[in-house]
């Protein structure tokens, strides 16, 4: 099962105010991640802004991963946040899309 992409609760509607963090259970991926990196792609430019909407990193505990917090997002744009990580030998990806649709 390596390289999978899971889609997370997909498409997340949101306003330029909102601020999200979200967990994953790896627990039916064999536990104990490693390896755990976030990025984020604004789907309507094409344009890496993980600088832009993502802040700290995503932290492990056990079998959770907490994402970092994503916000900072802009009015009638759409986004693609990619969480990677290492459970054993395999490396698996979730996506969650988010779409801006509410200015204020």
């Amino acid at each position: 099962m390596s390289n999978q992409l899971d889609f997370v609760q997909s498409p997340v509607y949101v306003s330029v105010n909102d601020e999200l963090v979200y967990s994953t259970d790896t627990e039916d991926y064999g536990g104990t991640p490693t390896a755990i990196s976030q990025t984020a792609i604004n789907l309507t430019t094409g344009k890496d802004v993980t600088a832009n909407i993502i802040t700290g990193t995503p932290t492990a505990s056990g079998d959770i991963i907490t994402w970092a917090t994503v916000s900072g997002f802009i009015y009638s744009q759409m986004y693609g946040i990619l969480l990677q990580f290492t459970c054993g030998d395999n490396t698996f990806m979730r996506r969650l899309v988010i779409k801006c649709n509410l200015n204020g």
